[in-house]
């Protein structure tokens, strides 16, 4: 015999111990109601608004803020990509609408993106079926290929093709030399080719960290020469040189000089001496941007060395010992506001 529904609520209520269990339906329709409304709903229905609230804003917050980086990616490339979603195959449903494909519509671009922040190896492209190299380890190589990678951070500095120079170069980024001169280690100073005759190569233990502040012309090559004369004159080991250049993201050039990051990679390369490029334009972030790529040198100069190295040396992060420039007119420049760490700044040429 069927029970009216008041029976069977009253023996429900009996056996809870006077107390009826409460219910909740969640039934969202929209991406806002996944992650605001139903937020809002559980709180009250648990007896704390405050926590719901408070996690329904911050869900709405960041909702909005894929949903203008969408908008920023969309007007900056000029169209959006084309996605097909199924969501269930039995039956087949395609997800054309509900807040499933409100969320390919405000994370897509990061797909677009994933090849820039992922730290694996290599992604699945499938546009074309191909494994695409992520930018991190591009990065963690210090070297560019040449071959016009997707996600090159090096702006394409080796692309000699410039039809296939896409990338612009992306913050700060180290370059070794792809090759050395026969006769001479792989994990040497570099730059033999200018070292006056009888020059002391030294040991890592001896060569001072120097960074040159490279331009890409006659003053800075005079100057660099000039360096190494001087340790030769105090019968000193040749230094460790890292060549310095700014270029300016928007047009992948030295700032005022107007020399592309290719010829910049070319010299470096002819020299055998490593490169830093740091991706800033001329105005306010110059002076901060120098100083985070001094401070990341010795850091990146020190994973140059680690692979026949002992656990112990492997430690040891080298200074930077001296700041050299070719330009006559920087006299009146206060560097060490700029490079509190640096021992010493020497005006060469």
């Amino acid at each position: 015999m069927a029970l009216p529904m008041t029976q069977l609520l009253r023996a429900a209520k009996l056996r809870a111990g006077g107390q009826l269990t409460q219910i909740v339906t969640c039934n969202p329709k929209s991406l806002e109601d996944a992650l605001v409304k139903q937020f809002q709903q559980l709180g009250e229905a648990l007896g704390v608004t405050e926590v719901g609230e408070a996690m329904a804003q911050q869900h709405y917050s960041r909702l909005q803020q894929l949903k203008e980086q969408d908008r920023v990616f969309v007007d900056s490339n000029g169209r959006k990509a084309k996605v097909l979603m199924v969501e269930w195959l039995e039956p087949l449903f395609l997800g054309t609408e509900g807040w499933m494909r409100e969320i390919v519509e405000a994370t897509w671009w990061r797909t677009w993106r994933m090849g820039e922040k992922w730290t694996w190896w290599s992604w699945h492209y499938p546009a074309t079926g191909y494994s695409v190299m992520a930018a991190y380890i591009l990065t963690e190589r210090q070297v560019c290929c040449g071959n016009g990678c997707r996600h090159c951070p090096y702006g394409h500095a080796n692309v000699k093709d410039p039809s296939r120079r896409k990338n612009a170069l992306a913050g700060n980024v180290f370059l070794q030399p792809r090759r050395r001169s026969r006769g001479f280690a792989k994990g040497s100073p570099g730059g033999q080719k200018l070292w006056p005759e009888g020059a002391d190569a030294g040991s890592d233990a001896q060569n001072d960290l120097v960074v040159m502040f490279w331009s890409g012309g006659k003053d800075s090559f005079l100057a660099l020469g000039a360096l190494y004369e001087s340790y030769a004159v105090e019968q000193k080991p040749m230094p460790r040189v890292v060549l310095l250049t700014t270029i300016d993201p928007k047009t992948n050039v030295v700032p005022i000089q107007d020399i592309p990051s290719q010829t910049i990679a070319a010299e470096a390369e002819a020299l055998e001496l490593p490169l830093c490029l740091v991706a800033v334009g001329l105005g306010d972030e110059y002076t901060a941007a120098l100083r985070n790529a001094l401070r990341d040198i010795p850091e990146q100069m020190k994973r140059t060395k680690k692979s026949s190295k002992s656990p112990e040396q492997n430690g040891t992060t080298p200074s930077v010992s001296a700041l050299v420039f070719g330009d006559l007119h920087l006299d009146d420049i206060s560097i060490q506001q700029c490079t509190p760490t640096v021992k010493k700044t020497v005006l060469q040429y």
